[in-house]
């Protein structure tokens, strides 16, 4: 009995001793477990900041930080992808930088590596989404529209001095240029005119001006006019030739050189005579009756509308009689003295009367009044011309002042409405002038 109690506290001693034995082995089997593991295992790396998802525009840098073991290596991943790598410092914190340059969304996580540059270990990952930037555009400055300058068709055609005319509404003056040449600078009047004298050769031109301010900065151009200026009357060689400076009376035949294929006014003692056509090479010929006497001759080249373009000089020759004697106009026989009280009466001598013209043979200009050296009288309305709304038709007593008088057109309007007319001082019977709207 005494034995048996024995050997049970023996069997219960020896297993404590087994359990003690087990849970040692079991500790020292942990501690081995834990030597044979890198200490880097102990600790997951963490992501602190930014800690949520965030938005970012393309381009932009983004700054991470977070925690993992000291003297650790830790990259920072963005889908998969490892965009930056740092060593984590004493204190167990880390920080590193990485830009996006693409628009899209990554997953960004930071990794702990070992010392094989393996991955054992990661954080969370946050969403970061990267979008376009909206570039700001400039709201531009009111853009100031001004309206442009005008240059105005000139009444003359032919090469010379020309008055150019037009308007600019915005500016101070405008810079006249004449094929794509400066010119001048003409200041504007209050309403926006402004006007320039300009000599032009004949042929093509290209007239322009350009709206300036008061500092000459340009504002707004003109549309460009073209000009085909046909010669000037003293750039045409009309002439006539002379062969004597006496001829018997009868039909004369009279010749020269004009424009080819012109018509060919002819002008006698200042009145036309007659009209021919020059031929292809330019040479005309015609023949007048001239009667005894002093006389003069001219010729006009002329348009369709039979206004004249161009002028020869004038030529002044003799006409002897028949016999090839000089006509000398007869002096009047005196009367008697007559009574201071009577009326005085006096028969006209016949001889005395200047023989009138006879008609030209050329073809005549129906609207001109026949060539006669009898005076003609001022004072008949049917001797001068007739008004026909748009034009004036000259008659022998007319003058430029006459007729602004008859038609209440000023002088110098008259004037710049026919600026083909080579001497206003000298219109010619049967020209029709233009008349400006009334």
């Amino acid at each position: 009995m005494h034995r048996h109690t024995v050997d049970k506290k023996l069997i219960a001693h020896d297993r404590r001793k087994w359990l003690v034995l087990l849970l040692l082995l079991f500790a020292l089997l942990g501690l081995m477990i834990a030597m044979r593991t890198p200490l880097s295992v102990a600790k997951t790396p963490f992501l602190s900041d930014p800690i949520t998802d965030t938005n970012i525009a393309r381009g932009e840098t983004l700054t991470f930080e977070g925690s993992g073991i000291a003297g650790g290596a830790v990259a920072l991943v963005a889908n998969g992808t490892e965009v930056a790598k740092t060593t984590v410092n004493p204190a167990g914190k880390w920080a590193m930088a990485a830009p996006f340059e693409a628009v899209g969304t990554y997953a960004v996580a930071v990794n702990a590596l070992d010392q094989a540059g393996n991955v054992f270990s990661a954080s969370r990952a946050i969403t970061v989404s990267v979008f376009e930037p909206t570039v700001a555009t400039p709201t531009p400055a009111p853009t100031v529209i001004y309206l442009p300058p005008t240059v105005l068709q000139p009444n003359s055609t032919t090469a010379g001095e020309i008055t150019l005319r037009g308007q600019a509404p915005d500016g101070e003056s405008v810079a006249l240029y004449v094929d794509a040449e400066l010119v001048a600078i003409i200041p504007t009047d209050a309403e926006g005119n402004w006007d320039f004298l300009v000599n032009l050769s004949k042929g093509d031109h290209t007239i322009k001006v350009i709206a300036l301010d008061a500092e000459n900065n340009e504002l707004a151009e003109s549309i460009p006019l073209k000009l085909d200026l046909a010669p000037a009357l003293t750039d045409i060689a009309l002439s006539i030739d002379e062969e004597t400076e006496a001829y018997l009376a009868g039909p004369l035949d009279f010749a020269g050189v004009s424009i080819p294929n012109a018509t060919v006014q002819l002008l006698l003692d200042e009145v036309v005579a007659g009209e021919t056509r020059a031929s292809d090479s330019g040479r005309w010929g015609t023949t007048l009756t001239v009667a005894p006497g002093e006389h003069t001759l001219k010729i006009y080249a002329v348009d369709e509308s039979g206004n004249p373009f161009a002028a020869s000089e004038t030529i002044a020759f003799s006409v002897l009689t028949e016999d090839g004697d000089v006509y000398e106009t007869p002096t009047p026989v005196p009367t008697a003295t007559p009574d201071p009280n009577a009326v005085p009466t006096v028969t006209p001598d016949v001889a005395a009367t200047p023989t009138a013209l006879s008609a030209p043979t050329a073809e005549v200009n129906s609207a001109a009044a026949p060539p006669t050296t009898v005076p003609i009288d001022c004072t008949q309305e049917i001797n001068h011309g007739q008004d026909f709304g748009s034009y004036w038709r000259v008659g022998e007593c007319d003058t430029l002042f006459y007729i602004s008088r008859e038609t209440g057109v000023p002088v110098l309007d008259l004037q710049a409405a026919n600026t083909w007319v080579p001497n206003f001082d000298y219109i010619v019977p049967g020209w029709e002038l233009t008349l400006p709207e009334r």
